[in-house]
C-alpha cells in the first residue's frame, strides 16, 4: 500500500502547474527528458513537504511515464542524427491521470476519509524511509517528538501553523462555501473528465469540515480547500463557478491569514 500512496502523491504533482513549469511546453532532448523523469518523484515529495529520499521512488514516476507513452500523452520525434525528442501533451495528461488515480487500490480510502489520510500515510513513510520534513530539517521523527513539547500557541513555520477561527469567521466562510459545493455538485463532470468532479468535491468538502471544526493545520487547509478552489478557478475562469470559487478563495485566505 506504500507505493499506492506514493503513486497518488506523484500523480497529483504531475497534474499540477509546478510540474508543467518543471518540464515546459517545448520539445526536450532524450537525455534531458530522462533526467526530468528521474526527478519527478523528488519534486512531488517536496511539493507535499518532504525531501531527501525522493529518488528512491523514481521507479514509480517511470512507471507513470511508461503508462503515458502507451496512452499517447508523451509525443516523441527525431532520427538517428537529431536523436529522440519528447514533449508532454498537458491537456491529455490530466485526462489520463484521472484514470490512473482511479485505479489505485487506496483511492476509495482517500475519497472516504479525505486528503488528511494521505498526509498521515506520508508521515509514516517518512519515518520508515528517513525522509526529511521541509518544515523542520531535524527530520520527521524529531518533528513528531518535539511537537508535543510546544505550547499550543508556539510560533511555528507557516506550513505547520495551527489556525483557529472564531464563530463569526466560520459563519462568514461556511455559507459561500456550501454554495460552491452545491454549484459543483450540480455539474455532471468538470471539463468532461471522469472523476475530476468527485476529486475536487472531496477536497472542498474536507476543507469545509476543517472550517466547521474551527481549528486545523495550515498544511491541511492548503491541501484540501485551497487546492480544490484553485482547481475550480483554473477550470472555470470567470464563469459562475470559477467566479464564486475565486471570491471564496480570497475570503478564506484573508480569514486564515495565508497566501
Amino acid at each position: 500500500m506504500k507505493e499506492a500512496y506514493l503513486k497518488y502523491v506523484i500523480a497529483m504533482f504531475i497534474r499540477s502547474k509546478p510540474f508543467e513549469e518543471l518540464v515546459g511546453p517545448d520539445w526536450i532532448p532524450e537525455e534531458e527528458y530522462a533526467v526530468t523523469v528521474e526527478s519527478i518523484a523528488e519534486e512531488a515529495l517536496k511539493a507535499f513537504g518532504y525531501g531527501g529520499g525522493g529518488k528512491n521512488y523514481a521507479h514509480i514516476s517511470k512507471e507513470i511515464n511508461e503508462e503515458f507513452k502507451q496512452l499517447g500523452v508523451i509525443e516523441f520525434e527525431g532520427d538517428e542524427y537529431s536523436g529522440k525528442w519528447f514533449r508532454f501533451d498537458f491537456g491529455y495528461k490530466n485526462h489520463c491521470l484521472i484514470s490512473i488515480i482511479s485505479d489505485l487500490p487506496n483511492i476509495d480510502t482517500i475519497k472516504g476519509l479525505g486528503e488528511g489520510v494521505v498526509n498521515r500515510a506520508l508521515k509514516k513513510i517518512a519515518l520508515e524511509d528517513g525522509l526529511l520534513s521541509l518544515r523542520d530539517q531535524r527530520g520527521p521523527e524529531s518533528d513528531v517528538s518535539e511537537a508535543s513539547k510546544e505550547p499550543p500557541d508556539a510560533e511555528a513555520p507557516a506550513s505547520d501553523r495551527v489556525v483557529r477561527l472564531d464563530d463569526n469567521q466560520r459563519s462568514e466562510i461556511e455559507t459561500p462555501l456550501s454554495e460552491v459545493i452545491d454549484l459543483v455538485g450540480k455539474e455532471n463532470s468538470v471539463d468532461g473528465e471522469d472523476g475530476l468532479r468527485e476529486l475536487i468535491l472531496g477536497k472542498i468538502q474536507a476543507g469545509r469540515e476543517l472550517i466547521r471544526a474551527g481549528i486545523f493545520s495550515l498544511e491541511s487547509f492548503h491541501l484540501t480547500l485551497v487546492v480544490g478552489l484553485r482547481m475550480l478557478v483554473e477550470r472555470y475562469g470567470d464563469h459562475a463557478i470559477g467566479a464564486a470559487a475565486s471570491k471564496l478563495l480570497d475570503l478564506v485566505l484573508q480569514q486564515v491569514g495565508a497566501k
